[in-house]
């Protein structure tokens, strides 16, 4: 093995190329946010039910923008150039809800779910084993 210089040097800038994006504070490479909802499960008796309780919102940015919660495809609610902010809403959900923090650009900057959670198992289960045996 030989150790080839012009190839450790393109290595070595492309190393430096990549570390210097996830560095960058670019919006499209920006990491430094917080987007939160309480609670993120609601326990109904039986899958099917309805979950009626209030969330809690929290986002927060690097630097100020305008951006938009929506739960699916529905929009809950903006905000024009904030960095950050607390929103609370009464919800009824049936089943589990994906919402989302989105910008101006139609760009998700995260993500975040209310799972929806059966407190009893359901009623019919398929059995393991058979009803009866020869022994």
């Amino acid at each position: 093995m030989h150790f080839k210089p012009q190839g450790a040097l393109s290595c070595c800038l492309i190393f430096a190329f990549f570390y210097s994006l996830f560095l960058s504070k670019g919006s499209w490479a920006n990491t430094d946010f917080e987007f939160n909802v309480k609670p993120n499960r609601c326990l109904v008796n039986q899958l099917g039910d309805s979950c009626q309780f209030t969330a809690k919102f929290k986002w927060r940015l690097s630097q100020p923008m305008a951006v938009c919660l929506w739960q699916e495809k529905r929009q809950l609610k903006c905000w024009a150039k904030k960095m950050s902010a607390e929103y609370q809403i009464q919800l009824t959900l049936s089943q589990s809800t994906d919402f989302y923090l989105i910008n101006e650009q139609e760009q998700v900057l995260a993500k975040q779910s209310i799972q929806l959670q059966a407190h009893q198992p359901a009623k019919y289960r398929r059995r393991l084993h058979s009803q009866w045996s020869l022994f």
